[in-house]
């Protein structure tokens, strides 16, 4: 796994959320080293949704539109360092 200081972690995965995590991760991925021993764990992305089951389907999905990246599933904003919130309602909050 990548290291929490050098991740970005992106919670809410929604109608809104996840398109714009699919473009900050896309921008952060073009940017990450292509050497395999420099970057083991993509370059540090991270997400996180209040249904886990949603965070895995990015991850699968953004993996398999871009091969080589890694994309960590956590299950609490507190697993994460640097956060990128998207909530529409205030129940999310």
């Amino acid at each position: 796994m990548a290291s929490r200081a050098t991740s970005i972690s992106f919670i809410g995965l929604g109608r809104m959320g996840a398109p714009m995590a699919r473009n900050l991760f896309r921008a952060r991925f073009a940017m990450a080293p292509s050497s395999p021993s420099q970057n083991d764990d993509s370059s540090g992305l991270v997400v996180c949704d209040a249904r886990p089951e949603a965070a895995h389907a990015f991850a699968r999905d953004f993996e398999r539109e871009h091969p080589g990246a890694r994309v960590s599933v956590v299950h609490t904003p507190e697993e994460s360092v640097s956060i990128l919130f998207s909530a529409c309602s205030p129940l999310n909050v």
